[in-house]
């Protein structure tokens, strides 16, 4: 019953959420008028930690697929893209990083085509440059500087 993909992955949500409370203890909350850094990530991690227990609720009131092990290709390629992302985001600009990311975050599946991936990628960096540099504000080069 706990090998079931719904309640593992409900478990997993919940992991993450009490990652982000223990390792957003010591920053500050705020209140909901004056947000702290600490106030985001703790909301955040709840919103985890209750999504968790209904997928994993759900994963045990009815039958599911069971896990017969764990996925590495897309575990490995999706840590290496999101680190790609990183160390690439200062250097080369947000849509360059982005459009990385997808590219990269791509192979983990078997059956993408490369066309789909350089549409996905341009739309998805065109969208983060709207959303996160005009809509948001926030001051994260959109190209080389």
């Amino acid at each position: 019953m706990l090998r079931r993909v719904d309640v593992l992955g409900g478990l997993l949500l919940v992991a993450f959420g009490v990652a982000g409370l223990v390792f957003g203890a010591s920053l500050d909350m705020g209140t909901a008028r004056r947000m702290g850094p600490g106030f985001f990530p703790t909301i955040l991690s709840w919103l985890l930690i209750g999504l968790g227990v209904l997928v994993a609720a759900g994963g045990l009131a009815r039958s599911g697929a069971t896990a017969t092990g764990i996925a590495w290709r897309p575990v490995i390629l999706i840590t290496i893209s999101v680190a790609v992302f990183g160390a690439l985001i200062d250097s080369v600009g947000l849509l360059v990083a982005t459009a990385a990311v997808v590219v990269l975050a791509s192979f983990a599946g078997r059956d993408a085509r490369p066309l789909e991936i350089v549409g996905l990628a341009v739309a998805m960096a065109i969208c983060a440059g709207l959303l996160f540099v005009y809509a948001l504000g926030q001051p994260l080069p959109l190209w080389r500087r």
